[in-house]
């Protein structure tokens, strides 16, 4: 068992395993970090499993996605949710693939499951949140609008609605992100 920081301090804990990876997405569940997709000597579709407890990393099956990054990563009733994000093709000059499709990870299987599209435009780099059971996305390269996520379940494989709420136009429009993580009980 990892032993506790000292207070106001910063500890370094083991890295994950063969290396960084940037624009990755991320979610907690149970208290443990998931990590998924993102850069590493181009894209990958690498999931891995952070467990402060025991300061380790386990390397789970990769998303059965398209290579992406910069995609958007929450947790909601015990599942993880990934999706949008882009990859990029090409050598010198690269061509841009956008994507709208959503994925559920339950944590006990590691298994993924697709659910119904973002009904949004298809876009990365966007902002995603939770309050309570719904998940918030806003922002992101490719679009200018606020959509709420409203998971509900319907049918033998409980694929997740959304409900899309368009307020109005935000003021600018966001070309990189900024990711929080928290932890609830």
């Amino acid at each position: 068992m990892a032993p506790p920081p000292p207070p106001n301090s910063w500890v370094q804990r083991a890295s994950v395993p063969g290396g960084g990876v940037s624009g990755a997405s991320s979610f907690v569940i149970d208290g443990r970090i998931y990590i998924a997709n993102g850069f590493r000597n181009g894209e990958t579709k690498a999931v891995y499993r952070y467990d402060p407890s025991q300061d380790s990393w386990q390397a789970l099956s990769s998303t059965p996605t398209n290579v992406r990054a910069n995609a958007i990563g929450f947790a909601i009733a015990g599942y993880g949710y990934m999706g949008l994000g882009y990859s990029c093709v090409g050598g010198g000059t690269c061509t841009y693939t956008f994507y709208k499709d959503l994925w559920r990870l339950d944590p006990t299987t590691t298994l993924w499951t697709q659910m119904a599209d973002f009904p949004g435009t298809a876009r990365a780099n966007a902002v995603s949140f939770v309050i309570g059971d719904k998940a918030y996305v806003t922002g992101g390269s490719s679009a200018n609008q606020f959509d709420t996520w409203h998971p509900t379940t319907r049918g033998p494989r409980r694929r997740t609605l959304l409900d899309h709420v368009t307020p109005g136009p935000l003021p600018s429009r966001s070309a990189r992100r900024a990711t929080s993580v928290s932890g609830g009980a």
